[in-house]
């Protein structure tokens, strides 16, 4: 372990020094970047010390709080209506009861504790990509891992997460966690962030796929029963902890919540004046179109069309594994966060796309063509720099809307998000089409 842990650090410490030595570009890059990102931690710091920008300032983690108060309480999880997205708590039951330890520390410190915990999820999301790209000889995907660290230090995903002290961060490390471990075929671990992703947001279990792509089946077998096995005791417990009675109705209330979570949203129509930062397809068809039965179903029909494709490459991989050694783990990984980007496609309500950073990483590493090149770094530092933009104007005075929104912010009325999204997915669909799989410009054995 201390001589994996030393050869990982030398290992990436050989690329950041020659990076530092050879680029003035990166150099420069870094240490403005490394300088903001401490001043917006001081900042962040005393916001939420003092209760933050319009009192928004760990708004999803107090939902969480009272998720796991109402849980002890008894009283319900999920509201009968939808009218609003205040207060919202969009886990089930289970996840409540496992927050409840929460409650046992006064609720500033609780508040100082995710903070702090947000930092180290995100350093150690940037460590186990490190790992992935080290483990299985990605070389260029780890020199572009340092290459692109100063748009890791102001990525607005994570900064929002810090904000609003919500779970995003988190998920996006076990789902990468997930993706190492079966890589590796580790039972154990791939059961546990399996199923803790299944406890807080099923749609990123994107990557429990990937024994299915390596066409070992018997593993993935094993991964769903002993996940499922995990996921049903801790049921059980929190069924016993707050009475059958109760969590079965919690239950029904939360299925019955994911039902009709499309059809009582609330869709900003073009009257609202602003987009929002639901950046969903269904949310821009509202907000362009307006908000009718006819541009909902248009929208949901859209979603159909564009995941055909990705239906089409995750089928043929099923049934044809890749047989050429160098090639194999290469697709396998795009595969699955192909997968994880369809299921953002997919979803009505889309407030981040936290894996992204990760992907733009990988993608700047195989992509070899400039055009394409430049339109991923367009769009995704649009993307990155949202925090920078909003702090900025709203140090300059830009005024507040509904509590909530900034009128300056341009990803209020530009779903800088999905663009992301469609086009991080458009790139993965051309590289993964069947008949393009033969040339490829990554060169990665299987074996680590």
């Amino acid at each position: 372990m201390v001589e994996s842990a030393t050869s990982f650090k030398t290992y990436y410490g050989s690329i950041l020094r020659k990076l530092w030595d050879s680029s003035k570009w990166f150099r420069t890059l870094l240490i403005i970047t490394l300088i903001w990102a401490a001043l917006r931690l001081i900042v962040q710091l005393v916001l939420t010390l003092t209760g933050g920008i319009g009192d928004q300032i760990g708004v999803d983690l107090q939902v969480h709080i009272t998720a796991a108060q109402h849980f002890m309480q008894h009283v319900a999880l999920y509201p009968k209506t939808l009218e609003s997205l205040e207060g919202h708590f969009p886990y089930p039951p289970t996840y409540a009861f496992l927050i409840t330890p929460m409650l046992w520390l006064p609720q500033q410190v609780t508040v100082i504790i995710h903070f702090l915990l947000h930092f180290v999820f995100y350093y150690l999301l940037f460590v186990r990509w490190g790992k992935i790209f080290k483990d299985w000889n990605m070389e260029k995907a780890s020199q572009f891992l340092i290459l692109t660290l100063p748009v890791w230090l102001v990525f607005s995903a994570f900064w929002d997460d810090v904000i609003y002290l919500n779970i995003y961060i988190l998920l996006a490390l076990f789902a990468t966690l997930l993706i190492e471990a079966t890589l590796k075929e580790n039972l154990l671990q791939s059961s546990i962030w399996l199923t803790l992703i299944l406890i807080t947001k099923p749609q990123w279990v994107f990557a429990a796929v990937i024994p299915l792509l390596l066409g070992r089946y018997r593993f993935f077998a094993k991964l769903l029963f002993s996940s499922l096995a995990i996921y049903l005791a801790l049921g059980l417990i929190a069924l016993f902890a707050g009475g059958p009675g109760y969590v079965w109705g919690q239950y029904k209330d939360y299925l019955h919540l994911l039902y009709r979570l499309g059809q009582d949203f609330p869709w900003r129509g073009p009257e609202t004046g602003f987009l929002g930062y639901n950046h969903s397809i269904k949310q821009i068809f509202a907000y362009f179109l307006g908000v009718t039965p006819t541009n909902l179903l248009i929208a949901t029909f859209v979603k159909i069309v564009l995941l055909i494709p990705m239906a089409g490459i995750v089928i043929h991989r099923m049934f044809h594994p890749i047989r050429q050694p160098n090639l194999q783990v290469a697709v396998v990984l795009e595969t699955a966060l192909l997968i994880y980007l369809g299921a953002f496609i997919w979803l009505d309500i889309v407030w981040e796309a936290s894996l992204s950073i990760a992907i733009f990483s990988y993608l700047l590493s195989v992509i070899q063509n400039k055009t394409q090149r430049i339109i991923i770094m367009s769009v995704f530092i649009l993307y990155a720099i949202q925090d920078i933009w909003r702090l900025l104007i709203y140090i300059a005075g830009s005024p507040m809307i509904q509590g909530a929104y900034i009128q300056w912010d341009y990803s209020m009325y530009f779903p800088t998000i999905m663009i992301v999204i469609l086009t991080f997915y458009a790139v993965f669909v051309a590289k993964l089409w069947p008949w393009q799989i033969h040339t490829r410009d990554n060169q990665i054995p299987t074996g680590h």
